[in-house]
């Protein structure tokens, strides 16, 4: 039961971060409306490669993830594997969703 509400928060975040994105304003913003607006360096965030986009999820700074945000760029974000060994750099226009899960303190 558990789990439903989690997929269900889930699913609702990646509805919403899919109706934002496909506003505008996401490449060559100004106005700190953008997508990747919530991002900071160091931020601990979950990469899922969807085949021709990813999905970038983050859970707050307390939970560990696979990877972590090493630049954030006006049309792109750079992300880092825990190892260290990989670094990817996405361009916004190859971000199908961020997917923000709130957890309570």
């Amino acid at each position: 039961m558990r789990h439903r509400g989690i997929l269900l928060a889930l699913g609702a975040g990646l509805l919403v971060g899919s109706a934002s994105a496909g506003r505008g304003g996401a490449v060559g913003h100004d106005g700190g409306t953008g997508l990747l607006d919530g991002f900071k360096v160091g931020q601990p965030v979950t990469l899922k490669d969807l085949g021709v986009a990813y999905e970038v999820g983050v859970m707050g700074d307390r939970f560990p993830t696979g990877h972590e945000v090493v630049e954030v760029g006006s049309d792109y974000l750079v992300v880092r594997d825990v190892t260290g060994a990989v670094e990817t750099q996405i361009p916004v226009t190859s971000i199908k969703a961020v997917v923000r899960v709130m957890i309570e303190p």
